[in-house]
C-alpha cells in the first residue's frame, strides 16, 4: 500500500471512533500530510504548513464541524469558503419546503452521524518558498479553473517526502469571538440543522463545545 492509499484509509473514520482513538489518529495523519504528502497545481508544488482538525459523531460532539456526505480524502469547500480535506463523512438531509414552495436540504443530526475534514490554513511553494497564508489564500488554489482543461489544472495530493519537522500541537483558532458566549454559537451552529433541540440537547453541545475548544487539534511546521 502506497502512501496516498494509506493516507485515504487513515481518513475513513465511523461514528464508533472516540477521543482517544481519533486524537491518535489525528496525529499519524498530521505526520504524513507534513513529511509525505504535498498538493500539486500544475507546474508547482505546495507543502502542508498549518492544518485544523475537525471531527463530529456521537462519541466526539465536535459541534463546530461542518456536516456533509463525501468519501474520504475529497476536497470540500467549509461554509466559511476554506478548503477541508474530508473524512469519510455521512449524515441524513431532510427535503424541507415552505409555504412559498421554496426547497432547502439541510442535514439531520443523530447518533449515526459522522463528519470532518482537515482545515488547510497554510501552504508553502515547494520550490519558491511563497507562503499562502490562512484558509481563504489557500483557498484560491481551488477557486478558478479551466472548464476544458486537464486533471494537471486542479489541485491533486501527491507523494512528497519532505524533512520537516511538526511544532507541538495546539488549540485552534477562531472557534468563536471573543465576546460571544458559547450558548449563542451553538444555536448558531444548531440552525443549519433540520433537527429541533431539546434544552438538555442544547446543553450537552454547549459543554462539548467548550471541551472540543481547547483540544490540540491544529498541527504546524516549525
Amino acid at each position: 500500500m502506497n502512501i496516498l492509499e494509506s493516507l485515504k484509509c487513515l481518513l475513513c473514520l465511523t461514528s464508533e471512533a472516540d477521543t482517544d482513538y481519533l486524537s491518535k489518529r489525528f496525529d499519524m495523519i498530521a505526520g504524513m500530510l507534513f513529511k509525505n504528502v504535498a498538493i500539486r497545481k500544475g507546474e508547482d508544488i505546495f507543502l502542508f504548513a498549518d492544518v485544523e482538525f475537525y471531527f463530529y459523531n456521537k462519541h466526539h460532539k465536535d459541534i463546530i464541524t461542518h456536516p456533509r456526505n463525501c468519501e474520504s480524502m475529497q476536497w470540500y469547500v467549509n461554509d466559511f469558503g476554506g478548503i477541508d480535506l474530508s473524512f469519510k463523512s455521512e449524515t441524513k438531509v431532510e427535503r424541507i419546503v415552505n409555504d412559498k414552495k421554496k426547497l432547502s436540504i439541510k442535514p439531520v443530526l443523530s447518533n449515526d452521524s459522522y463528519f470532518g475534514g482537515i482545515l488547510i490554513r497554510e501552504l508553502h511553494n515547494a520550490e519558491t518558498g511563497e507562503r499562502l497564508e490562512g484558509p481563504w489564500a489557500c483557498a484560491e488554489l481551488f477557486r478558478a479553473h479551466d472548464a476544458l482543461g486537464t486533471i494537471d489544472d486542479y489541485p491533486v495530493l501527491l507523494e512528497y517526502e519532505s524533512a520537516r519537522e511538526i511544532q507541538d500541537a495546539s488549540p485552534r483558532l477562531n472557534l468563536k469571538r471573543s465576546n460571544q458566549k458559547t450558548e449563542a454559537k451553538v444555536k448558531y451552529l444548531l440552525s443549519a440543522y433540520a433537527n429541533k433541540f431539546s434544552d438538555d440537547e442544547i446543553k450537552e453541545l454547549c459543554e462539548s463545545f467548550d471541551k472540543y475548544q481547547g483540544c490540540l487539534y491544529r498541527y504546524r511546521i516549525k
